[in-house]
């Protein structure tokens, strides 16, 4: 392994016995990128772009204490075919390795953007979007992301919803040890929209996710490589919900593929597929004419009536997986002489139960897949003792420290498992609040922190160190926040550090303007639950009038309504992951009911405001349409919320309409109304597709009605206004 000093940016190499602590960068490749073979002339390469990007991270890697990092565009000598091979199946043990990934995003800026803003522009950063990040967000136990300005952002702990909202991994693999659990397709689903420069490479990225490894061979294609990656994956496992997969619906639906999918875009709608436990599994491999597998076969009732013989050899196969709901997954297969090919690959079928005869005759003991990842990081062991520092930037002015004078820094204290200690004590001025900084073992030897406020604390001093005591977590929280009288934030972070066996814990203080921040999670939030229902809401849809009126003609497309989603929704954790340009997955985290606003547009007529309503009743949803007034106090998704929070649940449906009247002149001059009809109703899925419901909606002419004169006009005679 070939690592960058950090003060004299010289490049060494290390055996996997003696690799020293180190930090690694996470970033997306630019023009002029520092290589490998610029470090023979350092003082020629600092022209390029990259160079200052080497020199901010060594920096920052400096400020706590790291000698050396490791940095993908320098570290690898890419002319050597061997050595980019070795690093290419090594890369995710880099990853896990490091002591730190700092996750450089040069396309956010967080200097004076409120929280909305910065939300909206750390979702949409390219590093998001790019194959090798994925593994770089997920391999690393401690991640620190950074703005283009090298500020702190957040941490993988705590912008943990926020990361699972944006890229549909489950928080519980983010920062726990459960990426074990997670199926094959659930894993290729977290990639489908990802891309990568080489075409290759969008398989190559995948192979620490799953374990496995691999020679690469560029040039031969994006497909052929996702076809060894797969060949690969099923040597190590039985898990079939790697054949759970569908084209897009642009795909021809008389095409015939194998059980292969050919880009990890195919899982794109699998992100709730789970393997079964079922005992019958049988094995399966792949010869040079197919793969051999045993599988469950029926008659594809859909073609039953139509074709009892099935001369046209349809079935429908069973895969032994299933949806996070309960469903059980199948395909459609087609025989073709003595073997079958997959039919109508853009579909999954989903069935409530199985049939009642399955047999498989087949039977093998499964090899569980040898996913490269580890517990819980220790950094350190039972016998030895955990030191953690304390460092503060509170100036005098605003705090007083009871523990070391001016300011709170610099405090070293020993402590051993199952116990805690006090590392520093302060007082606020402005409200003479005084608080306390814990830090030790809980019982579980995981490191816990805190910072109370002691002499207005609802459990009492003595209660709040038992319970951080008795703590049971699998995570490493890194990040405590306290709110102060005067809506102030006591903010104490753990940064991870190369010489400090515990870390280093930052005390801060952020006011009250700042402090109002949904977009960050703090420990106090409990961990996100999978939602019972999800709904495929379209971002923009163009809606063709109907009439109730049977001898009207439809008038050309410029009497359509176009319907664009705004980017107002209420609660503020509502879950929204953008698959595709024309639809969003959206699920209530934190509510029964979540608010979603729309704009209506119209070539002939004003554009109008309504709010669309999702909700839960138990096991069923609901839905309804509010539509908004432009004139007086315009409303919030916040201020629609709060109506219903109140409102019998039983009383709302599956769908909904409202009213919207026009004004219309005609070309004699006579005023009309025009009334139409705007509905929304909700559908359960029948094939796997975004969400458990989609959301459809119609436009249709009631009627018309002649008004007054134009002067007799008055707005309480419209629901819009013609200004």
């Amino acid at each position: 392994m070939r690592l960058l000093n950090t003060v004299s940016l010289r490049l060494k190499e290390f055996d996997a016995i003696s690799v020293p602590p180190y930090a690694i960068l996470s970033h997306t490749w630019g023009r002029h990128e520092l290589l490998f073979q610029d470090f023979q002339n350092l003082e020629a390469a600092k022209h390029k772009a990259g160079y200052i990007k080497v020199m901010k991270a060594c920096s920052y890697a400096r400020e706590y204490n790291f000698d050396w990092i490791w940095i993908d565009s320098c570290c690898i000598n890419k002319e050597s075919s061997a050595e980019l091979s070795e690093a290419i199946n090594s890369t995710y043990q880099y990853y896990q390795d490091a002591t730190v990934c700092y996750a450089y995003l040069s396309d956010v800026v967080r200097a004076n953007e409120n929280a909305a803003r910065l939300d909206l522009k750390f979702r949409r950063s390219r590093w998001f979007t790019r194959g090798w990040t994925l593994q770089e967000l997920l391999a690393p136990p401690y991640v620190v992301f950074l703005d283009e300005n090298w500020v702190d952002i957040g941490t993988k702990w705590t912008l943990r919803h926020v990361l699972s909202s944006i890229t549909s991994i489950p928080v519980g693999v983010l920062v726990g040890t459960e990426l074990e659990q997670a199926s094959v397709a659930q894993r290729m689903s977290w990639a489908a929209t990802r891309e990568t420069t080489r075409p290759e490479d969008m398989a190559y990225c995948l192979m620490g996710i799953f374990g496995i490894n691999m020679s690469p061979i560029y040039g031969e294609g994006s497909a052929k490589a996702f076809m060894r990656l797969q060949q690969e994956i099923i040597r190590y496992s039985d898990d079939r919900s790697i054949f759970a997969w569908s084209t897009s619906h642009s795909s021809s639906t008389d095409e015939l593929t194998g059980l292969f999918a050919k880009s990890p875009a195919d899982f794109r709608l699998s992100s709730e597929v789970i393997s079964s436990s079922l005992e019958d599994t049988s094995s399966y491999s792949f010869a040079n004419n197919g793969l051999h597998i045993s599988i469950p076969l029926i008659p594809d009732p859909i073609y039953r009536q139509r074709d009892p013989e099935n001369r046209y050899g349809l079935y429908l196969a069973f895969l032994h997986c299933k949806t996070r709901h309960g469903e059980h997954i199948a395909v459609h297969l087609q025989k073709k002489g003595s073997q079958y090919m997959r039919c109508r690959p853009s579909e999954l079928v989903l069935t409530s139960s199985l049939p009642n005869i399955l047999r498989m005759e087949e039977v093998v003991i499964s090899e569980p897949l040898p996913v490269n990842r580890k517990g819980p990081r220790r950094y350190w062991n039972e016998s030895s003792l955990e030191e953690y520092y304390l460092k503060s930037s509170l100036v005098n002015d605003r705090f007083i420290s009871a523990a070391v004078g001016e300011r709170l820094q610099s405090l070293v204290l020993p402590f051993t498992g199952g116990s805690l200690s006090e590392l520093g004590m302060g007082k606020y001025r402005s409200s003479g609040e005084e608080f306390t900084i814990l830090a030790g073992l809980n019982q579980d030897n995981i490191p816990v922190f805190d910072v109370v406020l002691t002499n207005d604390s609802p459990l009492g001093f003595d209660d709040h160190a038992q319970r951080l005591l008795k703590t049971h977590t699998p995570h490493y929280a890194d990040k405590h926040q306290t709110l102060l009288k005067d809506g102030g934030l006591l903010s104490l972070t753990l940064r991870r550090t190369s010489d400090c066996i515990g870390g280093l814990l930052v005390l801060d203080y952020i006011p009250k303007e700042q402090a109002d921040v949904p977009f960050y999670d703090t420990t106090i939030a409990p961990d996100q639950l999978v939602p019972k229902s999800d709904f495929a809401v379209p971002s923009a849809v163009r809606l063709a009038e109907r009439h109730s009126i049977p001898w009207m003609m439809h008038r050309d497309s410029k009497f359509d309504l176009q319907l664009t989603l705004q980017f107002d929704c209420f609660p503020p954790d509502t879950i929204q992951r953008r698959y595709s340009r024309p639809s969003y997955l959206v699920s209530a985290n934190s509510a029964s009911h979540f608010v979603m606003m729309y704009e209506g547009s119209h070539a002939l007529f004003p554009s109008f405001d309504c709010a669309v309503v999702f909700g839960l009743n138990g096991d069923t949803v609901w839905t309804d349409i509010v539509l908004l007034s432009r004139s007086g106090t315009l409303e919030t998704a916040k201020d629609i919320w709060g109506r219903y929070v109140s409102k019998e649940p039983g009383q709302l449906k599956g769908t909904a309409s409202v009213v919207v009247d026009f004004p219309c002149n005609n070309w004699q001059g006579v005023v009309h109304r025009e009334r139409y009809e705007l509905t929304i109703d909700l559908e359960k899925r029948k094939t796997l597709q975004l969400g458990t419901h989609s959301v459809n909606f119609r436009w249709k002419l009631l009627r018309r009605v002649r008004w007054a004169e134009p002067e007799t006009l008055s707005h309480s005679d419209t629901l819009l206004s013609t200004t």
